[in-house]
């Protein structure tokens, strides 16, 4: 009897978290202190392609640059959770699979002021044109976890640990959520989350989950 089939979504986490792929994805990360009418602001610029060895998978560019998700490609409620109105800031990551041309994925975050705060997960956003393409559940769900590990480089270049927490205002992504490594965050002095509080541990760090 055969063992269990692999996950290539282990696989490539596995290959994600490798300290080689953690420093080269942190190097493509700017971050730039920035001032503003409301006090000191941070300014984050992504754009870089991305290519990987796993099988099924192939190359992806990540960017902060503003990028339009269609209706037919994206839900309303997830495209009205991500933001659109300080573009120049990169609170919004898209990932662009080079295979399909297209954004599979997206992740909207946020760096508070306040220094003991974690960088915030505030929006994750999924293809949801999944009946045309059988293998699209599975591509959408690889470019979130290549946004994550680029947000992890954000919350460890900003000096917030490494680590995300989640903001899950949806549900019926828990399961999503929790297969990208997400657990049952801590409570945090000073926040009131709107949906379910989630966590996930930086690279390298011991946790349950096994992406990542």
């Amino acid at each position: 009897m055969s063992g269990p089939e692999r996950d290539p979504l282990d696989d490539l986490a596995r290959w994600l978290a490798e300290p080689a792929q953690v420093a080269s994805i942190s190097a493509q990360v700017t971050l730039r202190g920035t001032r503003s009418a409301h006090g000191p602001r941070t300014a984050v610029a992504i754009d870089h392609q991305l290519i990987c060895p796993i099988e099924p998978y192939g190359a992806w560019r990540v960017t902060t640059k503003p990028t339009l998700l269609p209706r037919a490609h994206f839900s309303s409620r997830a495209t009205s959770l991500l933001p659109t109105g300080e573009p120049r800031r990169g609170r919004t990551i898209y990932c662009h699979e080079r295979s399909r041309a297209q954004v599979v994925a997206a992740l909207a975050y946020h760096i508070d002021r306040r220094a003991h705060l974690p960088v915030l997960v505030t929006a994750i956003a999924f293809r949801h044109d999944i009946v045309e393409d059988p293998q699209l559940p599975a591509a959408t769900l690889a470019g979130m976890l290549v946004l994550k590990q680029y947000a992890h480089a954000i919350a460890h270049l900003a000096g917030r640990g490494g680590h995300l927490d989640l903001d899950l205002a949806d549900a019926d992504r828990e399961e999503h959520a929790r297969r990208l490594g997400f657990r049952t965050a801590p409570r945090l002095r000073g926040f009131r989350p709107g949906g379910k509080h989630l966590r996930q541990a930086a690279p390298g760090v011991s946790s349950s989950g096994s992406a990542g």
